[in-house]
């Protein structure tokens, strides 16, 4: 059994390194080697499981179907592309079900690879924002306006209300050891922060401060139904998180964009705001006319080839602006290391 479980991580962490690399100097995931990856993983789980560890199948499936949901509700949100969300698939299977037992809440544990992914991730949106903000040539003149105060106003109670609120979600559903480690608390902290930046992009103000409001009545609701307990010194941490990310991801956004040659866009890629402005006086046909910058506006082949005719034309520039496209699988391999290393570790 334990040589299988050694097969099983050897073509976890294979995949994992070759995808990581794939994705961070192609901005691929290529479907056959996932493809490849599973067909293994799944060979070796059938002798696992029909061999030596049927008593795991339950907590394998449980984590697996777990994996799966969040994948590709991640992908239905625009958080991460679909081939992380395949990735997290083939995750899912390569995962010896007897792992998941060395935590607490065993038919769940999977979820912490996500904490760890989205921490690591922090942690690069933290150190990168903080480089280039000292390193910005201009920085004196970076300047909030009014209206960036309220966005962050009204993201901050929207976030300081639903963090409570799935702080309590967790401890009535998880081991309370698990919530009283200060590691574990940053990391689930992290993670919600980058979920909730996400999703709450699109969001106007009046809708960041309806939530706030409705997420804060709750809060109240359940304090005084003794339901939920608020502590300074428990969530100030929380609390500086969101003070810490906030102004950071508005410097970071600065540093976004890429300038590349019109004749190297390919599909796949995101132009900004600024390139399709740009664009809005053309007459060349199948040009893309608006972007959420996200990646529901990925090119698709005829957008990228009408793109480089644009260049040709009356209205057209040798250069154009795209989004840069953050690698996610490098963090899904931090999180996965984590989790296989210092995931036995009693929280």
């Amino acid at each position: 059994m334990l040589i299988i479980e050694k097969v099983l991580c050897f073509i976890l962490l294979t995949i994992l390194v070759f995808t990581t690399y794939t994705d961070f100097h192609k901005g691929k995931i290529y479907n056959s080697m996932l493809l490849g990856g599973c067909i293994l993983s799944l060979a070796a789980d059938f002798i696992y499981y029909g061999l030596w560890a049927h008593r795991f199948l339950s907590v394998f499936l449980c984590n697996f179907i777990l994996l799966i949901i969040t994948g590709i509700l991640f992908y239905a949100l625009h958080i991460w592309a679909a081939g992380d969300s395949k990735l997290l698939f083939f995750i899912g299977l390569s995962i010896p079900g007897r792992w998941y037992t060395f935590q607490p809440f065993s038919s769940a544990s999977s979820f912490s690879i996500l904490i760890y992914a989205f921490s690591a991730a922090f942690l690069w949106l933290v150190i990168f924002g903080t480089w280039h903000f000292f390193d910005y040539p201009h920085m004196g003149k970076i300047k909030i306006s009014g209206w960036q105060l309220k966005k962050w106003l009204a993201f901050y109670l929207c976030f300081s209300s639903l963090i409570l609120l799935f702080r309590t979600f967790l401890s009535w559903f998880m081991v309370e050891s698990w919530l009283q480690n200060w590691l574990f608390q940053q990391a689930i902290n992290s993670f919600f922060l980058l979920f909730l930046l996400q999703c709450c992009a699109r969001k106007s103000i009046n809708q960041l401060f309806l939530l706030g409001s409705l997420g804060w009545s709750s809060v109240l609701i359940l304090m005084f139904f003794q339901k939920v307990h608020f502590s300074l010194a428990l969530n100030g941490s929380i609390l500086c998180w969101a003070l810490l990310l906030i102004p950071l991801r508005l410097v970071l956004n600065r540093y976004c964009y890429q300038s590349i040659s019109t004749s190297s866009i390919k599909p796949g890629q995101i132009l900004s705001v600024s390139s399709i402005l740009a664009m809005q006086k053309s007459q060349v046909r199948g040009l893309p006319r608006i972007t959420t910058e996200d990646l529901d506006a990925r090119l698709s082949k005829n957008e990228a080839e009408s793109v480089k005719r644009w260049e040709f034309s009356k209205y057209g520039q040798p250069t154009i602006t795209i989004v840069r496209k953050v690698p996610f699988a490098v963090f899904i391999l931090i999180g996965t290391l984590f989790f296989l290393f210092i995931g036995g570790m009693k929280f």
